[in-house]
């Protein structure tokens, strides 16, 4: 392991970005947009960390861009139990000299109070430059029943540098002028308050340089992750019809599984119509087409415990 005795300056270290936010919220899919318009993935390492067992999140990125190093940290949160795994990437990483770019995308369950602080820590430790975080919020959440209250929630808000409020189309008018006033008034105020869909950012968000007064924040978050979460890969799987998964899916989202509320849920399958991720969002159920597989993977967070047999079972039903 190559030791660092001459720090070098922040122009000469590599940028690490935080993208962060809760369950669901777009981080993956402005992950993908980002990389487009820097427009460096071959130089740009990701490590995205699933609090689920299969690591599908990687597969995502990989299906983007053959070119892009994904390292994947599943099975726990950065914030507490993978914290030293993601120290030991980051680490290998600054060994490689075609790494320029650093962008970590947490489990939307981490807790940033202590995510933070031990980047911080690292960066005086190693050649990174922690640049400001970007949190992602969904605007039709920023009513004081979705966050007051809810530490959590508010602990995203409040380590956010950039808040970034993401699918603006998908809400009202009255809830988008409820989000720039709620931004308006937010102590301290922001860097920057975003507007977007689709997880679209700008370069020059990017090119922000974080700065110490920063680092004063409010919350202090109970540490405790007590939802439950399921996972499993199969390469034998059968076609799944796609019509009639989505269907399960939708149910799903709107009555749970069992007693269980699923907060989560991402499978990656082959349909009737070739390989699909299915997804349960904030919500709401998408679909999206995937490059050839060779292992379907499926993986859950729920309020409650869903079953493993429970799950293959509904693959039996859906069947093409």
């Amino acid at each position: 392991m190559r030791v660092f005795k001459d720090m070098p300056t922040k122009k000469n270290r590599v940028s690490c970005h935080v993208i962060a936010g809760a369950l669901g919220v777009g981080k993956t899919s402005t992950i993908i947009s980002c990389l487009e318009i820097l427009g460096d993935v071959s130089s740009t390492l990701v490590i995205v960390n699933d609090f689920g067992q299969t690591g599908l999140d990687a597969e995502i990125f990989r299906d983007t861009s053959g070119e892009l190093e994904v390292s994947n940290i599943k099975g726990g949160c950065l914030c507490c139990s993978s914290m030293q795994e993601m120290s030991d990437v980051i680490q290998a990483a600054l060994q490689n000299s075609k790494i320029k770019r650093i962008i970590i995308e947490p489990s939307g369950l981490a807790v940033l109070p202590d995510l933070i602080p031990y980047l911080q820590k690292l960066s005086e430790k190693y050649p990174i430059d922690l640049r400001p975080v970007i949190t992602l919020i969904n605007p039709k959440r920023t009513q004081e029943r979705h966050y007051q209250g809810v530490p959590f929630m508010t602990s995203l808000v409040d380590y956010a540098d950039v808040l970034v409020g993401n699918r603006m189309d998908q809400a009202s008018a009255e809830e988008q002028a409820h989000f720039r006033e709620w931004t308006g008034r937010l102590q301290p105020s922001k860097m920057q308050v975003v507007e977007t869909s689709f997880g679209r950012l700008t370069k020059e968000v990017f090119d922000l340089t974080r700065l110490d007064s920063n680092e004063v924040k409010t919350v202090d978050v109970p540490h405790h992750h007590h939802e439950a979460s399921g996972g499993f890969a199969d390469e034998n799987i059968a076609p799944m019809s796609e019509d009639k998964f989505r269907e399960r899916l939708e149910q799903w989202s709107r009555e749970g599984v069992g007693d269980a509320e699923v907060l989560r849920f991402k499978a990656l399958l082959p349909t009737d119509r070739g390989w699909r991720l299915f997804e349960i969002a904030e919500g709401d159920c998408q679909v999206r087409a995937m490059s050839d597989a060779k292992t379907s993977k499926l993986d859950w967070i729920s309020r409650g415990e869903v079953l493993e047999d429970t799950i293959r079972a509904a693959l039996m039903e859906c069947c093409a």
